[in-house]
């Protein structure tokens, strides 16, 4: 006996509206957090150039070398700063994210300076010698008994920054002194931080313009920082102070 059921119009009717109706998903449906994937890589991504910029401030500021930007130019320059040392200069360079390094030191003297990639064509970069030398003469014709009322000294310059550009720049700059009882100790001076205004003469020659000093009393020996002068000098100036003194006078 054959059981097999004849379908009807309304049976067919009934099956087509109880089946369940397919909903085209929109094909722009993700968009949304897609983009929010790609901000938080982006944010992400920000966060480590910045936390690589500031450990490499950090090591610049304190006289070391920089642990992420990578080494560029090392070099013995024979150009020697204020005084033949008989020592051979020696030139490092750094580059890294969006930023320069230079160091430079011959002797006594020590310099160093932080600037942007863009500046990169700077005297300040270029010429980190002949800006030395040339504040060594600046500090050097300053720190006299003549200038200041004692001689204090001076063997030396610490160049702690410079801002410029081929032209012309500003270099910040505490003085090394050696001390009166024992001549090999070496010590940075105590009491305020200096700018030297440089600019380049035509045949190539860097030379100081104008001398600043964020001291006070200069007839007595520059006493101490002077309130009046210190927007002079820039605040990092004082970190680099500090760790460059623990430097030269051989302290932990």
């Amino acid at each position: 006996m054959n059981h097999s059921t004849v379908s009807t119009p309304s049976m067919r009717q009934a099956q087509h509206t109880s089946s369940p109706q397919r909903t085209a998903i929109p094909e722009h449906s993700g968009l949304p957090m897609r983009i929010l994937r790609f901000i938080a890589c982006l944010i992400t991504a920000l966060a480590l150039v910045l936390a690589v910029i500031a450990v490499d401030v950090s090591q610049y500021l304190n006289w070391k070398q920089p642990r992420f930007a990578r080494p560029v130019q090392t070099a013995q320059a024979a150009h020697a700063s204020g005084a033949d040392t008989g020592v051979a200069a020696n030139v490092q360079r750094w580059q890294g994210l969006g930023y320069l390094i230079t160091s430079y030191t011959n002797g006594v003297d020590a310099y160093r300076a932080m600037t942007p990639l863009t500046r990169h064509n700077s005297m300040c970069m270029t010429d980190p010698g002949k800006v030395t030398s040339a504040v060594h003469r600046s500090l050097a014709d300053y720190h006299t008994a003549a200038s200041i009322g004692l001689d204090d000294g001076f063997v030396g310059v610490r160049v702690m920054g410079c801002e410029g550009d081929d032209r012309r720049a500003v270099a910040y700059v505490v003085a090394v002194e050696q001390d009166a009882d024992n001549p090999k100790a070496l010590h940075l001076d105590s009491c305020a931080a200096e700018r030297v205004t440089l600019v380049r003469q035509d045949d190539g020659s860097i030379r100081p313009l104008r001398h600043d000093d964020a001291a006070s009393d200069r007839s007595l020996g520059r006493c101490g920082p002077d309130a009046q002068s210190s927007g002079l000098i820039p605040q990092w100036v004082t970190t680099m102070w500090i760790a460059a003194d623990r430097d030269v006078s051989g302290g932990a």
